[in-house]
């Protein structure tokens, strides 16, 4: 059978019992699908529920599972042994997961000690503890801004309006882009718009802070608001309720939060204005 990096597909799995560490997966009841191609590969079946574990190679088709893994035979051996690095193949298209991601990132590094070669010196296991820093800061809008979030706790929308060619931007900065003069009026615009642009996002990044990752789809809205000069677009979340039905040109409203306190989360999202 062709190795790679001195070993084969088939020593991972048959590895897969001794490295198992049943006390860490109490609670999963996931299978995970291996179809590994090119020499050396074939298609392999990993069941683990309750805390046990049951991998078999199998000669038909992938079942249903709750992810499947499509690569080749050695960057599979490579990324059990830490040689190649799977996010890099993810994005070069050599490693496919199909289901759910999360068995890849977080069941499967707690379910398994790391494959290793035989006699290879075993590296002190590394330990991570994840953790919210909280840094106490405060940050100073500036009049611009500050003018801006003022708006938004009364229901209002400002924009900074060019003493020299009358361009009205929003949100309001402090020098024209186009004549490079300080802009500092203030002119109330909106409060409704027309739908200028829009981006519909099917998928999701986490948030760096949070991890969190975003329900799917929805829509960022480019706004043209009333009163203010052609092409300053505002960008903002549509209601997910209109997701279905929005359109370019159409009229939208925006809907405000019952508490506010001068932040952007004091303005909810825009809806149709039916």
């Amino acid at each position: 059978m062709a190795e790679y990096f001195g070993t084969n597909a088939e020593a991972v799995f048959a590895t897969m019992p001794e490295r198992f560490i049943p006390e860490k997966v109490q609670d999963v009841d996931v299978t995970i699908g291996y179809d590994i191609t090119g020499e050396g590969g074939g298609i392999w079946l990993v069941a683990i529920q309750a805390g046990t574990l049951k991998a078999e190679k199998i000669d038909s088709e992938l079942p249903e599972c709750s992810a499947s893994i499509k690569t080749d035979a050695e960057t599979f051996v490579g990324g059990s042994l830490g040689r190649i690095d799977l996010n890099a193949a993810m994005f070069a298209g050599k490693f496919k997961v199909k289901g759910d991601i999360s068995v890849m990132t977080n069941i499967l590094p707690k379910a398994f000690k790391k494959f290793s070669l035989a006699g290879e010196e075993q590296a002190e296991e590394f330990i991570s503890i994840k953790a919210m820093p909280s840094i106490n800061q405060r940050f100073a809008t500036g009049a611009h801004m500050g003018q801006w979030f003022k708006g938004l706790m009364n229901k209002k929308f400002y924009a900074a309006k060019c003493p020299s060619c009358g361009r009205i931007q929003i949100p309001p900065r402090e020098v024209c882009a186009e004549c490079v003069v300080r802009s500092d009026d203030f002119v109330e615009v909106g409060p409704n718009g027309t739908v200028a642009n829009m981006d519909i996002v099917y998928y999701a990044s986490p948030d760096p802070l949070t991890g969190k990752v975003r329900s799917t789809p929805y829509v960022t809205l480019y706004l043209w608001m009333d009163g203010t000069t052609p092409g300053e677009c505002l960008s903002f979340d549509l209601n997910p309720k209109d997701t279905n039905r929005i359109q370019r040109g159409m009229r939208v409203r925006p809907v405000w939060n019952e508490v506010r306190n001068a932040g952007i989360d004091d303005l909810l999202y825009f809806e149709i204005d039916d």
